[in-house]
């Protein structure tokens, strides 16, 4: 799981950076290890989180400041590296940052990502959140400004390939928005 603000106790426990070295999401220690800037922001422009335990499906857009889209925008070799897995991420497959379609299991795992959209709508949401605007915004998660960087745990059993948890993120620089789609579960 990585780092989501939720609203039961049991997900706030396991994961806004309870952990030993988890940054909450959000926070200027989320953004270094997933950007690598530092960006402090008030809060997301919009969160919607859908939790039906053990399962947790979130949508969040963030507007970054125009120095951080700057900063990424003038010095690529920030994100080349760029997410950082925590510890017990490891058995998680990572695409980084890419403005290259994606292929194989990685397309397959940001089509499921995507399918978390209207799931969440039904679930807790904060700010101007709408299923159309979203699939608007990311109707490409790549190529020329829009980058993404998919990451997934599969399950395979013999009949089978299953991923069990996604987290999708999406930078478009031409309009400096970070958005982050989880299905965990």
């Amino acid at each position: 799981m990585k780092s989501r603000i939720l609203a039961a106790a049991i997900s706030l426990t396991a994961t806004l950076g309870c952990g030993m070295n988890e940054p909450a999401l959000g926070s200027p220690g989320y953004f270094e290890r997933v950007l690598g800037v530092a960006v402090v922001l008030d809060g997301p422009e919009y969160r919607c989180t859908r939790e039906s335990f053990p399962d947790i499906s979130l949508v969040v857009a963030y507007q970054l400041p125009p120095d951080a889209v700057e900063r990424l925008r003038s010095n690529a070799s920030l994100l080349e590296n760029r997410p950082l897995q925590l510890d017990y991420e490891q058995d998680h497959e990572l695409v980084r940052w890419s403005r290259e379609p994606p292929t194989g299991e990685a397309a397959y795992a940001i089509q499921a990502a995507l399918t978390v959209i209207p799931y969440v709508q039904g679930g807790e949401c904060t700010g101007p959140f709408s299923v159309d605007r979203v699939r608007s915004e990311l109707s490409s998660v790549y190529g020329g400004d829009i980058l993404y960087s998919v990451q997934y745990k599969r399950i395979r059993s013999s009949a089978t390939f299953v991923i069990d948890s996604i987290d999708l993120r999406v930078l478009n620089l031409a309009t400096g928005r970070f958005y982050l789609v989880v299905s965990d579960g």
